[in-house]
C-alpha cells in the first residue's frame, strides 16, 4: 500500500486491473513494469486471481521507476448462486483473517488442478501441452484447461471446465461466499469492487441485482471503466455508483502483451476517492 503522503500529479495516468505469471498472465514483473512505464502510467494495481504473490516484486521494481502500486487480488467468489470476480484493493497482505482466505484460495486451486492432472494422466488422456502450460509454476486449474483447449480436448475454457468437472469429477469453480471475502478483506483495510460487471457471465449485472447484492453485503465499489463495457454499461454502472455511494475503478485487465490487451492509460482523476482510501492523492490541478 502507498505512504499516506504519496501524491500523483492531477493528469495523472493509472491502470488498476493487471496480471502476471502467478496466476493466469503472462507479465512478469519486469516485463510488466517496464511495459506500465513506457506507458507513463503513474500508479497500477496487479490483481492476481486468488495469489498475491507478485505484488512484492512488482512493488519493488515499480517503486525504482516512480510508479505507485496499489496492492492487490481478484478473488472468486460466490453470490446469487454463480461465480463472480471480486477486486480488492489496499488491503494489508499480512492480516491474519484476510491473509488467511487469500492462502486458502490459492491452495485449494493448486490441490484442485494436481488432482485433475492425475486424473488426466490416470485416465490416459493425451495433454501434450500440459507441462508448457503450467511453465513451472504451481498447477491452476486455468492452465490445465488451457492444455485442454490447445490439445483439442475443448473448444472453450466453459467447455474445458465442463471436462474437468463432469468427466473428471474434480470440480473447478473455486470459490469463497462474496459476504465472506468482503468481510476478510474489510478486517484488512480493503476496499471491495466488484469486477467487470457487464461481462456476460452469464449476463450482466443489473440495476436490481446490484440492489440485492448490497442489501446482503456491504460491498465498496465497481469496476465501472472495463474495456469490453459499452458506453451504455460505463453510463449505467457510474450512475450506480454514484446512487448507491459506490466507490468507482478502472482497469484493462491485462494479462500480457496483446493478451487480449496491452495495459491502458485511465485517468486518475475519475477514481480518486478509491485512491485516496488507498493513500494516494491527486495534486490540484494548476
Amino acid at each position: 500500500m502507498p505512504d499516506a503522503a504519496a501524491t500523483l500529479p492531477s493528469d495523472a495516468t493509472l491502470d488498476l486491473h493487471l496480471h502476471t505469471r502467478a496466476s493466469d498472465g503472462r507479465w512478469t514483473p519486469e516485463t510488466l513494469v517496464e511495459r506500465v512505464a513506457a506507458l507513463g502510467l503513474r500508479a497500477i494495481a496487479v490483481a492476481d486471481h486468488d495469489t498475491i504473490d507478485a505484488v512484492a516484486p512488482v512493488a519493488a521494481l515499480a517503486a525504482r521507476r516512480g510508479i505507485a502500486l496499489i496492492t492487490g487480488v481478484e478473488l472468486s467468489v460466490r453470490w446469487d448462486e454463480r461465480q463472480w470476480h471480486l477486486l480488492v484493493y489496499g488491503a494489508d497482505l499480512a492480516e491474519p483473517t484476510f491473509r488467511a482466505l487469500v492462502d486458502e484460495q490459492r491452495r485449494r486451486h493448486i490441490e484442485a488442478a494436481a488432482r485433475a492432472i492425475a486424473a488426466l494422466r490416470a485416465g490416459g488422456y493425451s495433454v501434450p501441452s500440459l507441462d508448457d502450460a503450467v511453465g513451472g509454476r504451481p498447477p491452476l486449474p486455468i492452465y490445465v484447461m488451457d492444455a485442454l483447449i490447445r490439445d483439442d480436448l475443448a473448444p472453450t475454457i466453459l467447455a474445458a471446465n465442463a471436462f474437468v468437472t463432469e468427466r473428471l469429477g474434480i470440480p473447478f469453480y473455486i470459490d469463497v461466499p462474496l459476504a465472506r471475502a468482503v468481510a476478510a478483506a474489510h478486517a484488512g483495510g480493503g476496499q471491495t469492487v466488484l469486477a467487470h460487471p457487464g461481462r456476460y457471465e452469464p449476463a450482466p449485472l443489473g440495476a436490481g441485482d446490484l440492489a440485492r447484492l448490497l442489501a446482503a453485503v456491504p460491498l465498496d465499489g465497481l469496476e465501472v471503466d472495463y474495456p469490453t463495457h459499452t458506453p451504455e454499461q460505463r453510463a449505467l454502472y457510474a450512475g450506480l455508483a454514484d446512487r448507491h455511494g459506490l466507490l468507482r475503478s478502472a482497469g484493462s485487465d491485462s494479462h500480457g502483451p496483446g493478451r487480449p490487451r496491452d495495459p491502458l492509460p485511465y485517468p486518475a482523476a475519475a477514481v480518486a476517492p478509491l485512491l485516496e482510501r488507498c493513500g494516494l492523492r491527486l495534486q490540484r490541478a494548476g
